[in-house]
């Protein structure tokens, strides 16, 4: 799962990614994805684009416009979430879903609104309190009309940032952390009622992509088994 977080900058109508300083425009971003795309057609990234910082109408016209000039058909119009899978997916050629927390994206067939991808925010730099946070957005999730993202991922607040200086943040908030975090990936259950979309920093240092990969075929195993008896 890619997801792409945009921010604008008003002085030269140039867009950066909001967790970095030091980032490509996202023109060149989302020329890179689509180059990528195009080598791998049956990949499919989702791009959420939300806290819009300073941006006027007229900046989020160009977004939206340069979106769907680089992505042309590619851009999976809005539909009943319950009908988005990968077949129908790959059968429609469609290889890019973008999210809008806007109203600008309003009547534009092929942007999302943001509504349909919650994405709830634990703003915890304690594991346990992440985990219960997550436990407690699953059982309130909608079961139908939109995705979910569980966002398995601790956030730093200035003291944090301020020690992170001295030992390193990645080392100092997510390396020892992240075994109680991946333990709590690899116990879910995809489908309904469990997880839809798991986000984390730093999945690099783990097996993260393998287990989410593990847990998709979980779900493959039981529709198989069902359809056997």
């Amino acid at each position: 799962m890619f997801l792409f977080y945009g921010r604008h900058n008003v002085t030269d109508l140039v867009h950066y990614v909001a967790e970095s300083m030091r980032r490509p425009p996202a023109t060149q971003e989302t020329v890179d994805i689509n180059s990528f795309l195009n080598k791998h057609r049956k990949e499919v990234v989702f791009l959420d684009f939300n806290h819009h910082y300073a941006m006027e109408e007229e900046h989020h016209a160009y977004l939206i416009s340069m979106l769907q000039e680089v992505f042309g058909s590619k851009l999976c119009r809005a539909s009943p979430v319950e009908t988005i899978t990968l077949d129908f997916l790959w059968e429609k050629k469609y290889q890019v879903i973008v999210f809008y927390h806007h109203t600008s994206a309003q009547g534009c067939p092929v942007i999302w609104p943001g509504n349909k991808i919650p994405a709830p925010w634990a703003n915890t730099t304690k594991p346990h309190k992440l985990i219960k946070f997550l436990e407690t957005t699953l059982q309130e999730r909608q079961q139908q009309g939109s995705f979910h993202v569980s966002q398995a991922i601790l956030t730093p607040k200035v003291n944090t940032v301020a020690k992170g200086l001295v030992w390193g943040l990645r080392n100092y908030l997510v390396e020892r952390n992240l075994p109680a975090i991946m333990t709590w990936v690899e116990a879910q259950k995809p489908g309904v009622g469990g997880v839809n979309i798991i986000t984390s920093d730093f999945v690099e240092l783990t097996d993260f992509a393998n287990t989410v990969i593990r847990l998709n075929n979980l779900l493959l195993s039981e529709r198989d088994h069902s359809g056997a008896s």
